[in-house]
C-alpha cells in the first residue's frame, strides 16, 4: 500500500484519523528525519504525507486548488488594491474504508457511500501558510504569513493575519504565491446557530447527542504550485506621469504604433498597460498580447474609466533589440452614438510598458519641434520609409473601416494587405501613417482596472444546416442562440463583398405577413443592422472555389463587434457548410453549477437558461445581445443575481457591476435603472434599484466577505434613504414607480407597479437589517427591522381590499405573502386564493411578470407546494416556458422576453432576454434541486453551512434531480431519488423496508439522498413533510444503518436538531452522505395529481426553517398559518 501511494502526483497529502500528531515540514524542504509516534509510523515523502497507522487508522489526501486574488481566477490580472485577497479550496478524499456508524464499524462496502474515493467526514482546514514572492530570478518574498490558525480560505487579505508583510506591492508588477494548509479531522461540537434556530420553533423536539470534541488528526499539505497575479497601477498619479492620451490625426485612422530599445538586458519581467477607448488590441512584435476580447470593458467613463494590464514577458526582446507596441482601437461604447452610429468623440488610448520593474514606453506625442527636426514639414505628416529608430508614436488607417456595436463591422481586405505586419519591427511606415496628438479632452474618468474576467471566446459551435431559400442567399443554423460572432473561411482573392447578416429567428407567418422560408427575420433587431461585410474590392482575382487551398484561405471575423443570433445570411458567396462556425463570446467566468432533472423539459428549461445567461454576461450583466439595446437593465440583473450566481462563478463579475450601479447614484441617493448610466430614467422604479442592496446580499450570501459588506454599505444606507424619505411623503400606496411587474401575460390585468415597488422596498430594508448584523452594526439592525415592522403593515393597509391584495392576480397575491404582509388570519385565505387562480382558474399557468414570477415559485415552495410549482414548468401549451421551447414556430435555446414571443409585434421582442429565466433558474436549484447556501450571517454564509431540502410533495412530478455547485468553499452536490417503497434498498443500508401501515388510505414513498459537503462547512438538511396532504407522515430516517430517530447514539458527525412526526432537521458535517428517508402520503390526496383541482391549499409551516422571507405582519420569521 505504501509503494502505491508514493505515486499519486502533487500537490496532494495523506492523512490519518489517528494519532493526534501534527507532521510538518516547510513547502521547500523535506523533513531530516523520519519519525516513530505512539502506535503508527508516520513520514514525509516527496510525493505525499504518509500515515500508516493501526488496523482503524483512516488515510485520506488532500488538494489544493483553485487559486484566486479578488475573486479572479489565477493568473489574475489587473489587481490595483494594495492588500488583495487570495482565496483558495482544499478537497480531501479517503484512500481507505471510512468509520461511520456509532458502534465504530467501517463501511463494508468500498463502493458504498463512505468507501475509498469519498470526500472524507469531518475535514476541516485548522491553519495556512501564503508565500508571496517577486516573480522574477530573485524571487524575493515580500510576505510569508507563517502558521496562521483559521479555517478562512476564502478571502484572506494580504498582510492581514500572521507576520507584517516583508514589503509592499509594487504596481505594474508580476507576483507569485502558494498556500500550505494543515488540516485536522474532528468529531463536530454541536452548531449553536443552529441549535439557536431550532428553538425558535416553537413545538419542536431538539435531541441532544453525545459531544466528546475529540480531535482525531492532524497534519500539513504540500504548498499548492505557485499561482501568479499581476498588479495595476495603485498610485494611478504616479504611476501615469510621462503618459498621455493620445487619438490619431484623423478618426480613420485605428492603428498605433511606437518601437521600443528595452537596453541591452535580459527580460525577467514585462509587464503593459493600456486603456482603448472604446474598444482595443494590443499587439507586441506581431503577436496579440492576450486572448481577451472587447477590451477593457464598459464603465461610465464619466467616472471611471477601465485599463487593461497584461504579463508580456514572454514577447518583449531584450539584449538591445527592437519592438514594436501596437494598439488597434474600435468605437465600442465609449465613441458610441445612440443607434450604433460612431460619434464625433474619438477613440483615444493611453499606455505604458515596464521591463524589470522600470518604464520603458509610455503614449507620448512628440513635439512639433522634434517631428520638424526629423524632416517631418509641417510636423504632422510621416514621411515614407521611416524605420523602427523613429521611437514616437504613429497612427495610420487599418483595415476595420466601420465599426458598431449594434451595426457591425465592415472590413477592408486591400487595407489589410497594404497594413501586414504593421506591428512589426520589420515594418515600414510610408505617408499613409501620421503622428499621434495628445487628446484635446480625454476622458475624465478615474483609471481602474476592472478586476474582472474579461469577454473571451469560450466556445465554438459547428454550422448544423446550409440552405438557399432564394438565389444567393444562404441561410446557416448553428442550433442555439448565442451572443458572439461568426468566423468564416473566405478565398483568400475575390471580387466585390460578402455581407453576413445574423438573426435570432427564420421568417413564419406569427410575425411576418408574407414570409419566405427559410429567411432570417430581422425585425426584432429594430434599428441595429447586425451585418459584417468583408470587403475584397474590384480587381482583385477570380471568385470562387478554383485552386482553393489552405494558402488560398482566410479566415475572417469580426473584432470590435458582436451579435446575438443562432441564423447567418450569407450573401456575395457560397459557402460550404464546413467554411462557417460560431463564435460565442462572454465575461470569462467559468461555468459553477449544475442541475439535471429526470424530466427533459425541464433540462431543456435549465439549458436555455444558462445559454441566456451565457449571452448576457458582456463586461456588464445585459438585458439582451442582438437588438439596439444591451443595456445593464437593473431590474434583469436583480432577477438573475441569485441564478447567475449558481451558474456561472461570477463573483468578481457583479462586484465590478455593483461599482457600476453605485456610479449612477447622485446626491440625494437615487439611482438609475441601468449601469453604466446611458439610457433609462433616475430614480429608479424601485424593482430596478432593488438590484443594489439585492445584489450585495446575494454575494454576500454566496462569499461571506464582509469586505463587500463594508465596501458598498454607505452607499445601500444612502439609497434606502432616498427610498424612506420617498414612501414616508407619499405612502406606499403612491410610491413612485416605472414598469411594474413587467412583461406580464398579455390580457391579464397587470398587478399595481405601486404594490410591486412597494415589494421590492419591504424587501430591500430586510436584507440591509441582515446586512447590518453581519457587520455588526446593532443599532442599524433594529432601524431596520423597525422600519420593516412599520412598512409591512403599512403595505397591508395600502394595498388589501375586498378581501384580496389590489386586483388580485397572481403577483399581486404572491408578493405580500412573500413580505410578510398577510396577518395570521388572512393566510390561508391568501394562500388557498393564489393556488386556486394558479391550478383551478389558469389550470398550471403563470400570469405573472418577471417580479411576481420569481417570488411566486419561491412562496409555493415554501407553503409547501414545489410540486404545484414543478408542474406549472411542465406545461407545453401557451402561456408556458414550455410553449416557448416546443412551439412549432420557433422552438427557443434561451429563453423569451415576452410570453407570446411567436406572435408579438418586433418593437420589443428579443428571443434572448435574461429577466425570466433569471426569475426561474435560482429557484431550480434552490427548492427543485434542494441545495442552497446559509443564512447570510458571519457564521454560515459563503456556504460555511449548506442548506438540503429535497422537495416532498404528494404530487412531485419527478423522481429524480441531481444538483452539483463549485463554491468558494468547494465541490456542493445533492441527488435526490423518489420512488414506491417496494424498490429494493440500496446495499448500504441495514433495514428492511417499512411496508405501507393501510394501503387502501396511505402510499409509502422512499427517499434516497445523497450529499456532499465540502470541507469546513456543516450541512443542515431538511426533510419537511408537513404540507403531505392531508395528513402528516411518521418519517423514518436511516444513515450509515442506523435509524437516526431511534438510536441512543448518531452516526459519527451527525447531529439531530429536531425531530416531529413530520419535520426532520440533520445537522451533518462536512463529507459524503447517503440518507434514506421512509415516508407516507394520503392515496387518496394522490389520486388527484392528475387533475387540475388543488387540494390541501393551507400553508403549513415556513419551509422547515429556511431563513428569509414569509414572515408574519409583525416582521417576525418563521411564523405562518396552519390548517
Amino acid at each position: 500500500m505504501g509503494l502505491a501511494l508514493f505515486q499519486m502526483p502533487l500537490p496532494k497529502v495523506f492523512f490519518t484519523t489517528k494519532p493526534a500528531w501534527p507532521v510538518l515540514t516547510t513547502p521547500q524542504t523535506k523533513p531530516s528525519i523520519y519519525r516513530t509516534m505512539g502506535p503508527g509510523l508516520c513520514f514525509l515523502a516527496t510525493a505525499a504525507l504518509i500515515c500508516l497507522l493501526s488496523r482503524h487508522a483512516l488515510a485520506y489526501e488532500c488538494t489544493i486548488t483553485n487559486p484566486r486574488v479578488e475573486y479572479m481566477p489565477c493568473p489574475a490580472m489587473g489587481i490595483d488594491v494594495a492588500s488583495p485577497r487570495f482565496g483558495w479550496i482544499v478537497e480531501c478524499a479517503s484512500t481507505s474504508s471510512i468509520h461511520t456508524a456509532a458502534s465504530g464499524s467501517s463501511s463494508p462496502n468500498s463502493k458504498g457511500p463512505n468507501g475509498a474515493g469519498t470526500p472524507v467526514r469531518g475535514t476541516y482546514q485548522q491553519a495556512f501558510q501564503i508565500i508571496v514572492t517577486a516573480a522574477d530570478a530573485d524571487g524575493a518574498v515580500v510576505w510569508d504569513s507563517g502558521r496562521v490558525e483559521s479555517m478562512e480560505s476564502r478571502h484572506v487579505v494580504f498582510g492581514s493575519v500572521g507576520r507584517s508583510p516583508q514589503a509592499a506591492l509594487s504596481s505594474a508588477t508580476a507576483y507569485d504565491w502558494t498556500v500550505s494548509v494543515w488540516v485536522a479531522t474532528d468529531v463536530p461540537r454541536k452548531n449553536v446557530a443552529l441549535e439557536g434556530r431550532a428553538r425558535n420553533v416553537a413545538g419542536k423536539k431538539i435531541l441532544k447527542v453525545q459531544d466528546t470534541g475529540r480531535r482525531t488528526g492532524s497534519a500539513r499539505s504540500q504548498a499548492m504550485p505557485a499561482a501568479r497575479f499581476v498588479t495595476g497601477m495603485l498610485n494611478v498619479t504616479h504611476d501615469l506621469s510621462g503618459a498621455h492620451w493620445l487619438v490619431a490625426k484623423s478618426s480613420g485612422q485605428n492603428l498605433c504604433r511606437a518601437p521600443v530599445q528595452v537596453g541591452d538586458v535580459a527580460v525577467e519581467r514585462a509587464v503593459l498597460l493600456v486603456a482603448g477607448l472604446g474598444y482595443h488590441v494590443a499587439s507586441l512584435n506581431g503577436r496579440r498580447v492576450s486572448d481577451a476580447e472587447l477590451e477593457s470593458g464598459w464603465t461610465d467613463y464619466e467616472r471611471r474609466v477601465p485599463y487593461s494590464v497584461y504579463d508580456v514577458t514572454g514577447l518583449v526582446r531584450g539584449q538591445g533589440a527592437w519592438n514594436v507596441l501596437g494598439v488597434a482601437l474600435g468605437n465600442g461604447w465609449y465613441a458610441t452614438w445612440g443607434g450604433g452610429e460612431p460619434s464625433r468623440v474619438r477613440k483615444t488610448f493611453i499606455a505604458k510598458l515596464f521591463v524589470n520593474g522600470k518604464e520603458v514606453l509610455a503614449s507620448t506625442a512628440a513635439t512639433r519641434a522634434e517631428k520638424k527636426g526629423r524632416g517631418e514639414g509641417d510636423g504632422t505628416a510621416v514621411s515614407s520609409e521611416r524605420g523602427a529608430d523613429d521611437a514616437l508614436w504613429v497612427c495610420g488607417e487599418g483595415p476595420v473601416v466601420y465599426d458598431s456595436l449594434y451595426n457591425g463591422e465592415v472590413f477592408d481586405a486591400r487595407r489589410a494587405s497594404r497594413v501586414q505586419g504593421w506591428d512589426t519591427p520589420e515594418f515600414k511606415i510610408d505617408s499613409h501613417w501620421d503622428f499621434a496628438m495628445i487628446a484635446p479632452a480625454p476622458p475624465p474618468g478615474k483609471l481602474v482596472a476592472p478586476k474582472m474576467p474579461p469577454v473571451r471566446r469560450v466556445a465554438e459551435l459547428p454550422a448544423l444546416s446550409l440552405s438557399e431559400p432564394a438565389p444567393g442567399v444562404f441561410v446557416v443554423d448553428f442550433g442555439q442562440n448565442i451572443a458572439g460572432r461568426v468566423a468564416i473561411s473566405l478565398p483568400r482573392t475575390g471580387t466585390g463583398n460578402v455581407t453576413l447578416r445574423h438573426a435570432e429567428v427564420l421568417q413564419h407567418t406569427g410575425i411576418t405577413a408574407h414570409p419566405v422560408p427559410g429567411m432570417i427575420s430581422t425585425d426584432n433587431l429594430r434599428s441595429a443592422r447586425a451585418t459584417d461585410v468583408y470587403m475584397y474590392g474590384e480587381g482583385q482575382g477570380p471568385d470562387g472555389r478554383s485552386g482553393r487551398g489552405e494558402g488560398d484561405v482566410v479566415v475572417y471575423e469580426p473584432t470590435f463587434t458582436y451579435h446575438g443570433f443562432r441564423y447567418l445570411e450569407v450573401r456575395g458567396y457560397e459557402p460550404r457548410l464546413s467554411d462557417v462556425k460560431a463564435v460565442v463570446l462572454q465575461s470569462d467566468a467559468a461555468p459553477t453549477g449544475n442541475i439535471e432533472f429526470s424530466d427533459s423539459l425541464l433540462n431543456q428549461l435549465q439549458a436555455a437558461i444558462f445559454w441566456g445567461q451565457r449571452g448576457n454576461l458582456m463586461s456588464v450583466p445585459t438585458d439582451c445581445p442582438q437588438r439596439d439595446e444591451r443595456k445593464g437593465w437593473l431590474g434583469d440583473a436583480q432577477l438573475s443575481g441569485e441564478e447567475v450566481l449558481f451558474n456561472f462563478d461570477v463573483v468578481a463579475t457583479l462586484i465590478k457591476f455593483v461599482r457600476d450601479i453605485c456610479d449612477t447614484q447622485n446626491e440625494v441617493g437615487q439611482i438609475a435603472d441601468t449601469a453604466p448610466f446611458t439610457f433609462g430614467g433616475r430614480p429608479a422604479d424601485p424593482s430596478w434599484g432593488s438590484a443594489l442592496p439585492s445584489l450585495v446580499f446575494y454575494l454576500f450570501t454566496a462569499t461571506g466577505d464582509t469586505l463587500v459588506l463594508q465596501e458598498f454599505y454607505p452607499y445601500l444606507v444612502k439609497y434606502l434613504d432616498s427610498l424612506l424619505v420617498a414612501a414616508e411623503i407619499a405612502g406606499l400606496a403612491n410610491l413612485y414607480k416605472s414598469y411594474g411587474d413587467w412583461c406580464a401575460l398579455p390580457g391579464v390585468p397587470m398587478c399595481s407597479p405601486h404594490l410591486t415597488g412597494s415589494f421590492s422596498f419591504l424587501e430591500n430594508v430586510r436584507q440591509m437589517a441582515e446586512m447590518a448584523a453581519a457587520l455588526g452594526k446593532t443599532q442599524d439592525e433594529k432601524i431596520y427591522l423597525a422600519y420593516h415592522q412599520s412598512f409591512t403593515r403599512a403595505f397591508h393597509g395600502a394595498f388589501y381590499r375586498n378581501g384580496t391584495y389590489d386586483n388580485g392576480v397572481q403577483t399581486c397575491l404572491a408578493l405580500p405573502l412573500w413580505a410578510g404582509a398577510v396577518p395570521p388570519d388572512l393566510q390561508e385565505s391568501i394562500a388557498d386564493k393564489l393556488v386556486r387562480d394558479l391550478v383551478e382558474t389558469h389550470r398550471y399557468h403563470a400570469t405573472t411578470g418577471i417580479i411576481g414570477m420569481k417570488y411566486m415559485l419561491e412562496v409555493l415552495s415554501r407553503m409547501g407546494k414545489t410540486d404545484v410549482a414543478a408542474r406549472m414548468l411542465q406545461q407545453r401549451d401557451y402561456p408556458s416556458f414550455g410553449y416557448m421551447l416546443t412551439n412549432p414556430h420557433e422552438p427557443a435555446t434561451t429563453i423569451w422576453e415576452l410570453w407570446n414571443g411567436d406572435q408579438a409585434g418586433p418593437e420589443m421582442n428579443s428571443r434572448n432576454h435574461v429577466m425570466f429565466g433569471g426569475s426561474v433558474g435560482g429557484w431550480l436549484y434552490k427548492f427543485l434541486g434542494g441545495v442552497r447556501a446559509g443564512p447570510a450571517s458571519l457564521a454560515a454564509a459563503g456556504y460555511r453551512e449548506v442548506e438540503f431540502a429535497p422537495p416532498l410533495g404528494t404530487c412531485m412530478p419527478l423522481t429524480k434531480v441531481s444538483t452539483s455547485l463549485q463554491t468558494l468553499q468547494g465541490r456542493v452536490r445533492m441527488d435526490w431519488e423518489l420512488g414506491p417503497c417496494e424498490e429494493a434498498s440500496p446495499p448500504w443500508s441495514s433495514k428492511e423496508l417499512r411496508p405501507s401501515t393501510n394501503s387502501s388510505k396511505s402510499s409509502c414513498r422512499r427517499l434516497l439522498t445523497s450529499i456532499l459537503i465540502p470541507l469546513g462547512s456543516r450541512g443542515h438538511v431538511i426533510l419537511d413533510g408537513r404540507t403531505l396532504a392531508p395528513t402528516s407522515p411518521a418519517f423514518t430516517v436511516h444513515i450509515d444503518g442506523v435509524d437516526v430517530l431511534e438510536a441512543s447514539l448518531e452516526p459519527w458527525g451527525l447531529e439531530v436538531l429536531q425531530a416531529t412526526d413530520s419535520l426532520v432537521e440533520l445537522s451533518l458535517t462536512s463529507g459524503t452522505w447517503m440518507i434514506e428517508t421512509l415516508f407516507e402520503v394520503n392515496a387518496e390526496a394522490a389520486s388527484l395529481c392528475d387533475t387540475d383541482t388543488a387540494f390541501s391549499l393551507s400553508p403549513r409551516g415556513g419551509g422547515g426553517g429556511y431563513s428569509g422571507g414569509m414572515q408574519d405582519a409583525t416582521g417576525a420569521e418563521g411564523v405562518t398559518a396552519t390548517s
